[in-house]
């Protein structure tokens, strides 16, 4: 291999393994040692962190802080609502480290932002069970329900789509906008085809500049129109990127429904797949999303390490309801370039006053960069210390010893018996031919040969030497004594 492919292919050989190695670092971080004593999860408390957002704030003086904002849902063994929680039920830990609380919601008080989406084609018209309500029927009342649930302070949206899209953007419910939401569900009629991947696009642009705990809540009863496999996966990773999962509501027979796509959409964007069979069921899908949504406990504190060093950071919460407890583990990333420690930060200070070491497990950083720099240096010194040196010639050795010739001996005659001569018969006589007269042709008289041309200097009169050149553009024969 020439030295410049070498070049090429080590430079991209450690693009790889640089790449590769920076996304399997994944420090394990052990918690203070200010945590209280964690029991053992035995089922009686189950807490869920449903959202993880985070803001990063520039400061005058050129520092940053950021901002993170946090849902948690408790349940008990039966999966209802642990209501009567406090702050000091809670604690967070960021890469290990435990942060202060600096705002803390109780179940209840959680501002909700939703969006719903609604599909009212042509067959939303078919009826959704053995009442013979039609299937838009019973999806307006639902919608009207998961209405009710909501407070003043939250926050709704509204997009109806066929063939068509409308859009109503989110904004927070208060009287008039309550009214204007439940105007367009009752105005609402059937018709047209089902763009729901359109729908669910243009849903999550609505909620792209909305803050706190924010779900887009979908309803179809049919299969896409325009869909496809590789619009799901950019659909999943926007909805992953934006932070806001789907709730995915499917109406009517499982065999007219999706299914397979619409779980997609809610297992990639951290949702929920709900499946309703009739009218009844629908009402209290609505009912209970509204609910759990309501009954979220939301924490915010800043965070330990404002450097944007695109280390990812991970999140554990505990909550202690009596003797039990639980916990909850998530993360989000800051954008940024890795530093000398994955979530590396400046010494703080422990409640006892004295300096926490820094966060231990980072990434070996220099254990790792120094050994592929290494690598990529012998990689482009080789070809520049193969060229100082110049092309390598052969070594003088000593000339091979002399091989003595292999002497044949031939083998010893074999007597072969004596062969009788064959008689040939003579040739044929041919018979006398008589000889030809043959007339010789006339002689043939060559043409004189033309005479030979004169040289410049030889007179075409006298056929002598010319003596003198004469005069300008003449020649003067000094025999002749005229101008030829």
């Amino acid at each position: 291999m020439r030295s410049k492919q070498l070049v090429v292919v080590g430079l991209a050989g450690f693009a790889l393994a640089w790449v590769g190695l920076l996304s399997l670092i994944r420090p394990a971080y052990e918690l203070d040692k200010t945590a209280r004593p964690f029991p053992k999860p035995d089922g009686s408390v189950k807490l869920a962190l449903t959202r993880v957002d985070h803001r990063v704030n520039p400061q005058p003086d050129g520092t940053n802080k950021i901002n993170v904002s946090l849902s948690v849902k408790a349940d008990d063994a039966q999966g209802k609502t642990i209501g009567a929680l406090g702050e000091t039920d809670f604690e967070v830990y960021e890469n290990g480290k435990r942060v202060a609380v600096g705002q803390f919601e109780s179940a209840g008080q959680q501002a909700v932002r939703a969006c719903m989406v609604i599909d009212h084609s042509g067959s939303m018209n078919d009826a959704a069970d053995e009442t013979l309500v039609s299937k838009m029927e019973a999806a307006k009342k639902a919608a009207i329900a998961f209405l009710a649930e909501m407070k003043s302070k939250d926050s709704i949206g509204l997009l109806l789509f066929d063939s068509v899209l409308s859009p109503l953007p989110v904004a927070p419910l208060d009287g008039q906008f309550r009214k204007e939401v439940e105007t367009l569900l009752v105005n609402l009629r059937p018709g047209g085809g089902t763009r729901l991947y359109t729908a669910i696009s243009d849903g999550l642009d609505l909620m792209k500049n909305v803050e706190g705990r924010r779900i887009l809540l979908v309803l179809t009863d049919g299969i896409a129109e325009d869909g496809s496999d590789s619009r799901r996966a950019v659909l999943i990773k926007k909805s992953q990127e934006q932070n806001v999962p789907l709730f995915m509501v499917g109406l009517g027979r499982p065999g007219q429904l999706d299914e397979p796509a619409m779980k997609e959409f809610a297992t990639g964007s951290k949702g929920e797949y709900l499946y309703a069979p009739d009218a009844a069921t629908l009402n209290k899908i609505y009912s209970r999303v509204g609910v759990t949504l309501q009954n979220e406990y939301g924490i915010a504190y800043e965070s330990p390490h404002p450097n944007l060093d695109g280390a990812p950071r991970d999140i554990v919460v505990r909550v202690f309801n009596g003797g039990s407890a639980d916990e909850a583990k998530g993360e989000y990333r800051v954008q940024g370039v890795v530093s000398t420690g994955a979530g590396a930060a400046s010494p703080t200070a422990t409640p006892s006053g004295t300096a926490a070491p820094a966060d231990e497990g980072g990434a070996p950083f220099l254990g790792i960069f120094l050994p592929l720099a290494a690598i990529l240096g012998t990689l482009f010194a080789v070809p520049y210390l193969r060229e100082m040196k110049g092309p390598s010639t052969p070594s003088p050795s000593a000339p091979p010893p002399p091989v003595a010739p292999k002497v044949v001996v031939p083998p010893p005659p074999q007597p072969t018996a004596p062969v009788a001569p064959k008689a040939v018969a003579p040739p044929p006589v041919a018979p006398p031919v008589a000889p030809k007269t043959v007339v010789a042709p006339p002689p043939v008289t060559p043409p004189p040969a033309p005479p030979a041309p004169l040289a410049p200097n030889v007179c075409p009169k006298c056929r002598k030497q010319k003596l003198d050149p004469g005069p300008v553009g003449q020649r003067w024969c000094m025999r002749c004594d005229e101008n030829v």
